[in-house]
């Protein structure tokens, strides 16, 4: 499990390095930072929403599956992941209606279109922090490695690929695709 950890590690690291490189090369320095602070809003939106749910879930899940009380396992397992995503929709409520102050803030022009679509990918975001909690509470060591290099694959080629195709709106789009 260790190796496997360990690689997952590595890939993530290594799709990170080739998204952002990608991402560089195809829209330059100013489309990459129009990216860039897409990417942060639906990021630190996420993490928000998210409510900081991780560590206590993890203990609690790895609890309820020791006594063996799959019922509680349940209701901690799907309250874990239902609070993230109603947080994330609630802030995506918030961003889709502050989309014209946001804008002006984080690219100083209207640039609305981009932020509603960063704001689409926030109840995605919220969720994959406690999702991989979840897993670790079952005491899978190998399934967030899985799920962290695959997300890492799906997201640098989404991203990337949309802005090949699309320039900046294309990237962001990928980075919702990404996070789905």
């Amino acid at each position: 499990a260790g190796f496997v950890t360990v690689l997952g590690s590595a890939a993530l690291g290594i799709t990170g390095w080739l998204r952002t490189k990608g991402l560089a090369v195809t829209l330059g320095p100013a489309g990459l930072g129009a990216y860039g602070q897409a990417w942060a809003l639906a990021q630190y939106a996420g993490a928000v929403a998210g409510l900081g749910i991780g560590l206590g879930a993890t203990k609690m899940i790895a609890e309820r599956r020791q006594r063996g009380d799959d019922a509680a396992l349940l209701r901690v397992s799907s309250l874990t992941l239902r609070i993230p995503v109603l947080g994330g929709l609630a802030l995506l409520v918030v961003a889709l209606a502050l989309t014209v102050p946001i804008s002006h803030v984080l690219f100083g022009r209207a640039e609305y279109w981009l932020v509603a679509l960063a704001a689409l990918s926030i109840p995605f975001v919220a969720l994959q922090t406690p999702k991989q909690h979840v897993l670790q509470g079952f005491e899978d060591a190998r399934g967030p490695a899985v799920v962290g290099a695959a997300y890492g694959a799906i997201f640098a080629v989404a991203a990337v690929g949309g802005a090949i195709v699309a320039d900046v709106p294309g990237a962001v789009v990928g980075l919702l695709v990404g996070n789905i």
